[in-house]
Parts: C-alpha cells; sequence; structure tokens
C-alpha cells in the first residue's frame, strides 16, 4: 500500500478515514455494505469523515481548473 504524503496535509480526521479506508481494502475489496460496517466499527462518524473528504477533494480540483 501506498500513501500519498499530501495526506499530511488534510484535518487529521479526513487523513485517517483515508487510512483506515485503504486498510479495510487490504481484507475487502470493494465498497459493499459490509466494508462500510468495517469502516464504521473503527471509525463510528464515518459518514462525516467521508463528506469532509469529498469537500477537500473537490477543492482541490476547483483549485486545478
Amino acid at each position: 500500500m501506498t500513501l500519498n504524503t499530501e495526506l499530511l496535509d488534510l484535518p487529521k480526521e479526513v487523513g485517517e478515514f483515508v487510512i483506515v479506508h485503504e486498510l479495510v481494502h487490504l481484507l475487502l475489496p470493494n465498497h459493499a455494505k459490509v466494508f462500510k460496517c468495517f469502516l464504521s466499527a473503527d471509525l463510528p462518524d464515518r459518514e462525516e469523515r467521508e463528506r469532509n473528504l469529498r469537500a477537500f477533494v473537490k477543492i482541490v480540483h476547483e483549485e486545478q481548473l
């Protein structure tokens, strides 16, 4: 697994989400319901963290245009 060093520039909660997300992919290759259950077991606020990540991705994408 390789992680982008730009994760260090994100808020801690967002970076943790990405790392846990990728670790769960070592067990489960897709985003099925069980995948989300695994994420939620470690990150009860998974949905909020995912929204925050999407917001950062959108901002970065808009800056690149």
